[in-house]
């Protein structure tokens, strides 16, 4: 099978199911061709799938009022990491629905004990894209802060770059085309090939801010005192015969 794109060859990767090409060059702005030719008689099923990113030095437009913490041992391979993502709200008002994306280092494994615990301490079950990790925490209140474990295993050792953090508020203010967003760059994790494992760090989290109360009823029409009526005088009126007679007259 062979890719172009614009009409320039892309090496192909052959694995046991597909063939893959990474385009990069689409990444660049205006209309792109991509031609994906295989053996005659034979049947492609191309996806294309596009993924765009931003440099960690690149500041946003504006920064949400959240401090971010990744702490703790990262651990040895074949082990899990004793590491823990702290979120804390240092703004004025509740945030209903914090979003944190974590990027994981080349090799980092989400396997269905951590996904499970994960899931029991945020909102939504954890979501994994490539190498992102997508969590939805419940509200937080102005102060409020979160701790959730990252019991994470290694399969490739080494000196490799990833823990970076990205969070927003997905309930956008009134007047915002954008959310304000916070970061916390990537760096280098070192993981060792052998050690000892480590204990998982400990989850905490401030209480959830409590529902706004009740509206108060209605209050009471003031009530005004209202005078008396004036009596009425009775005024008297003559007979129908006594009329009549007058009349004839």
């Amino acid at each position: 099978m062979t890719v172009r794109v614009d009409g320039e060859p892309v090496p192909v990767r052959e694995e046991p199911q597909a063939a893959v090409a990474v385009l990069t060059t689409l990444a660049r702005p205006g209309a792109h061709r991509v031609e994906v030719r295989a053996a005659a008689g034979s049947l492609a099923l191309a996806l294309l799938e596009v993924r765009y990113g931003l440099p960690w030095d690149a500041r946003p437009a504006r920064r949400a009022p959240l401090a971010l913490t990744v702490d703790g041992e990262a651990g040895p391979r074949d082990g899990r990491a004793g590491l823990a993502l702290t979120l804390r709200n240092q703004g004025a008002r509740v945030l209903p629905s914090p979003v944190v994306e974590l990027d994981l280092p080349a090799g980092a494994e989400l396997d269905e004990p951590t996904r499970e615990r994960l899931a029991s301490l945020t909102a939504a079950a954890p979501a994994l894209e490539g190498r992102t990790l997508r969590l939805r925490l419940r509200p937080l209140a102005p102060g409020g802060y979160v701790r959730l474990p990252l019991p994470l295993r290694w399969s490739t050792g080494g000196a490799l770059r990833g823990l970076g953090v990205t969070a927003w508020d997905d309930a956008l203010p009134a007047g915002l085309a954008e959310p304000p967003i916070a970061l916390l760059p990537s760096r280098t994790v070192t993981i060792a090939d052998r050690g000892a494992a480590l204990p998982e760090a400990d989850d905490a989290a401030s209480p959830e801010p409590a529902p706004p109360p009740p509206p108060p009823p209605p209050m009471p029409m003031p009530l005004r005192r209202v005078r008396p009526l004036a009596p009425v005088s009775a005024v008297p009126t003559p007979r129908r015969d006594a009329r009549l007679a007058e009349v004839s007259r």
